[in-house]
């Protein structure tokens, strides 16, 4: 009690974070299309062939999710970094209480 936290997790991660701890705000990040995942993914060629097409998968399946139910309090849509850098920043300050 009184702590705040910031963790990264997947939807089945936040599903499982909020089932624990009710009020938990949960802040979902992501892109405007799939195309910018996997554009940003081949950029920085951290996965081979197979990774890439699973991580794909994935994020394709839990953006579908997340517009069809959302588990998320907050949504940032990570355009640009800064942008949304700035964005979470401001939901931090306006929602954990030792930055309110």
């Amino acid at each position: 009690s009184g702590k705040a936290l910031i963790l990264i997790a997947d939807r089945n991660g936040a599903r499982d974070i909020k089932e624990l701890i009710p009020e938990a705000f949960l802040i979902w990040i992501s892109v405007p299309d799939i195309k910018q995942i996997e554009e940003r993914l081949n950029k920085r060629g951290s996965e081979h062939d197979q990774a890439l097409i699973e991580r794909m998968e994935i994020a394709r399946e839990e953006m579908e999710q997340e517009d069809n139910e959302y588990l998320f309090e907050a949504h940032i849509m990570n355009e640009d970094l800064d942008t949304a850098l700035n964005t979470l920043a401001d939901f931090i300050r306006l929602s954990i209480p030792p930055f309110q």
